[in-house]
């Protein structure tokens, strides 16, 4: 495996993330199935997605394209980059300003000569972010589109936070979201969750009947992926012993999962960039709204940061051993160096400019890319 390490410095004039300006208009997208024997999406009167992202999937996930800012018309090869609302682009009002729509700026103004050898000089690059995505969704979403005819030569994931968040923090069930575990075990049916949900909620009700709240409908993944009841305190659930062993079984399943599509990158000729998703945490100066965001993140949940903290650190120990010609791998964390500007919106969040730093450290990093 390949590391991409070097600090990237980024100058330039933050742009005011209030009054965030559109540069390009695109029209009502048209549908662009590039496998002539799949079938049709079920729906093909789509709007434009304010959020930036070119894949916009149906209910049987099959997808459209659409127009989206600086793609070429004439495309030499496809960089998909898959992630969850960073790369989506939750909250950036303009497509221009997402992570992908930047990185496909900067590779129409100059295509590096190791991504020209294998992509061509003029790649289109695909944004498959989804919104609350973790790793296993992203692998799952890759294969699907493998599967229907879609062929890159670079695959480009996103990784870390929102794992760190559902499985590390949360301890949510690795084979499902939320409460849909609920209605697949017996003793959590819909009556019990119905009257756990009246304990959790109401003191009269826990009065009258004498009882508290066994669960709060918190199940947990156990022992061997199977689910388990959390009887405990949120302290408890979040201890660093308890998280830090959560972290190993998460990131054991990224390698996993990164190892796997190697086989396919190898059968499938692309290669694979895994990147550490920065947060505010990785930022050496914050802004004046960036310390009161970090300042009430402590105040509320601790917990939150040192989960994310967690997992990056073991993310940069385990992709750093990987040992596969196809698969490298790029730490985004120090990207935006010592930078006082607004870079972050929340947490993990970030602004026009943020975007604009991470894609410009991501070009800087294709440019040092030695793909088959």
């Amino acid at each position: 495996m390949k590391l991409l390490t070097e600090k990237v410095s980024v100058a330039g004039r933050i742009p005011d993330t209030e009054s965030e300006k559109c540069n390009f208009i695109g029209d009502t997208p048209s549908v662009n199935i590039f496998t002539p024997d799949r079938p049709a999406p079920l729906s093909t009167g789509m709007p434009q997605s304010p959020l930036g992202s070119y894949y916009t999937p149906d209910a049987l996930m099959f997808h459209s394209w659409s127009p989206t800012a600086f793609q070429p018309r004439e495309a030499t090869g496809r960089i998909a980059i898959f992630g969850a609302s960073t790369i989506a682009g939750d909250g950036i009002r303009c497509s221009e300003n997402t992570i992908p729509s930047i990185v496909q700026r900067l590779l129409s103004d100059r295509v590096p000569d190791q991504i020209r050898n294998r992509v061509g000089g003029s790649p289109q690059v695909d944004n498959f972010g989804q919104s609350a995505y973790v790793a296993y969704n992203q692998y799952l979403l890759l294969l699907n589109q493998l599967r229907y005819g879609y062929r890159p030569q670079l695959v480009i994931f996103f990784e870390g936070q929102n794992d760190a968040l559902q499985s590390v923090l949360k301890a949510s069930p690795h084979f499902s979201y939320g409460e849909y575990s609920n209605g697949a075990m017996g003793l959590f049916g819909v009556r019990y969750s119905l009257r756990e949900s009246l304990l959790a909620r109401s003191a009269l009700f826990r009065l009258l009947v004498g009882e508290f709240t066994r669960t709060h409908s918190l199940i947990v993944e156990g022992d061997n992926y199977k689910p388990a009841v959390f009887q405990g305190s949120f302290d408890q659930l979040t201890s660093t012993d308890a998280m830090s062993s959560r972290v190993d079984s998460v990131v054991t399943d990224m390698v996993s999962q990164a190892e796997m599509i190697g086989i396919l990158a190898a059968e499938y000729k692309f290669d694979l960039l895994i990147i550490n998703n920065p947060s505010i945490l990785s930022k050496v100066r914050l802004s004046e709204r960036e310390g009161k965001i970090m300042a009430e993140v402590k105040d509320i949940a601790p917990q939150f940061l040192k989960a994310i903290s967690l997992t990056q650190d073991a993310m940069d120990t385990a992709f750093r051993a990987v040992k596969h010609s196809r698969i490298h791998y790029l730490d985004l964390r120090r990207c935006s160096g010592h930078s006082a500007d607004e870079v972050f919106r929340d947490i993990s969040h970030l602004t026009p400019a943020g975007n604009e730093i991470l894609a410009t450290c991501i070009y800087s990093g294709l440019s040092r890319l030695s793909i088959y």
